[in-house]
């Protein structure tokens, strides 16, 4: 008896299909992932938690809400690669507020 091919299966694209992308906003409540500032339409991103140059796809659980600063500053490092730079950036944007 022939074995018959099953379609392969098409996961959502949260990356590029804007309905899908409301939703990542929704599920993190508009704010940076990584420095915990309240985003909007205008200065918020999404950023593949697992990069792309590294396997990560534009699955709902793989991509995360990011502030433009921080996902420029992450760009295609591994959170553990950026996390010293991140950090780094949030000290130096919270002495630069607590001081206006």
């Amino acid at each position: 008896e022939k074995l018959k091919a099953s379609p392969p299966s098409v996961e959502a694209d949260y990356y590029r299909v804007e309905a899908n992308r409301l939703k990542v906003f929704e599920r993190d409540s508009w704010i940076c992932q990584y420095c915990g500032d309240k985003v909007n339409e205008g200065n918020s991103t999404l950023d593949h938690y697992v990069p792309v140059c590294s396997g990560g796809a534009n699955t709902y659980e793989n991509l995360k809400t990011a502030c433009l600063l921080c996902n420029s500053i992450k760009s295609g490092k591994s959170y553990e690669e950026a996390a010293p730079l991140l950090l780094k950036s949030i000290q130096k944007r919270r002495v630069k507020e607590s001081s206006s």
